[in-house]
């Protein structure tokens, strides 16, 4: 009963406070939790560390629910907490919380302009600006903005023959 009473911490809301002294080279963290249900509970321990899942340094927080640590350097910081009763049961950790100090964020630079557009192809002879869909069987030919098949000619350029004068009436 014990064990499912301290799980509870495990979802315990952990509440952090950070406080810088001078230029972020040091910090001030205070930590804060829901306390267990539990009437066995006789104190709750806060682990850190630099990595999820590994949390070297333990500090007994007595049976309180909030701790201040002192003093961190600069850098990045796992914190669990974990009740234990007097038995020696403990519970599982809390979810972790991860506490930047010193952290300044990185100038980004300004995004690169966007490449200008190329320039259209220059149309060929007849005025036609997309390639020769007939280049692989000898090459089409370009009249009036599109494409004939090779051995197909353009109609007759030449202008059409002015229309014989009328007759005049007597």
């Amino acid at each position: 009963m014990l064990q499912k009473v301290l799980r509870s911490l495990g979802c315990a809301c952990i509440l952090l406070v950070v406080l810088c002294a001078g230029r972020a080279e040091a910090a001030s963290v205070t930590l804060a939790w829901d306390p267990s249900t539990s009437p066995n509970v006789a104190g709750y321990t806060v682990k850190y560390g630099t990595a999820p899942g590994s949390y070297p340094n333990t500090i007994n927080a007595g049976n309180t629910t909030s701790f201040t640590l002192s003093s961190l350097p600069n850098g990045t910081y796992y914190f669990v907490v974990q009740a234990y009763a007097a038995d020696g049961t403990k519970s599982p950790h809390s979810d972790y919380l991860v506490v930047t100090i010193g952290y300044t964020a990185p100038s980004t630079p300004p995004p690169a302009p966007a490449p200008a557009p190329a320039p259209a192809p220059a149309p060929a002879p007849g005025g036609c600006t997309t390639p020769d869909p007939f280049a692989s069987m000898g090459g089409g030919t370009c009249y009036n903005g599109g494409w004939l098949p090779p051995g197909m000619t353009p109609p007759s350029t030449s202008p059409a023959p002015a229309p014989a004068p009328q007759p005049t009436p007597p």
